[in-house]
């Protein structure tokens, strides 16, 4: 098994299902639940899969950054780490998604938060926290 396979494909499947967040995820809600648990759970089986093979010669560890830098020049590794973030950031855009709907927050306001975590994570989640605050404004 080849780590940059595996890692190209977390990566395509997690924009697949970034994509249809941002276009279709209000308008079919009987797939979305498919899909906010579907994509979390195949990336998490990548994950499982990139850590098992990365453990035999996994060097470093969590304790200090040297620790972390060395544990992510095993390509096994660096994988598994890449889609430990693919993961975590769906998971949270699928969160968004379904806090707008619930709040009534229009979806033309969530695109760019959705977008917005999934290049850079937190800021996204913040910027939603932001627009739940003001969305009466924006409405």
């Amino acid at each position: 098994m080849n780590s940059s396979l595996i890692f190209s494909f977390a990566s395509t499947f997690a924009l697949l299902g970034w994509i249809y967040l941002a276009v279709a995820g209000r308008w079919t809600p009987s797939i979305f639940k498919w899909v906010r648990v579907g994509v979390p759970l195949v990336l998490s089986i990548g994950y499982a899969t990139a850590l098992v093979l990365a453990l035999p010669t996994m060097e470093g560890g969590f304790g200090s950054i040297e620790q972390v830098r060395l544990l992510f020049q095993n390509d096994w590794a660096l994988t598994a780490g890449w889609i430990h973030y693919l993961a975590f950031d769906f998971f949270v855009g699928c969160w968004i998604v379904s806090r707008a709907k619930k709040e009534g927050v229009q979806h033309w306001l969530v695109v760019p938060t959705l977008i917005a975590t999934f290049m850079v994570g937190p800021i996204g989640y913040l910027m939603f926290l932001g627009i739940r605050k003001t969305k009466d404004s924006l409405n």
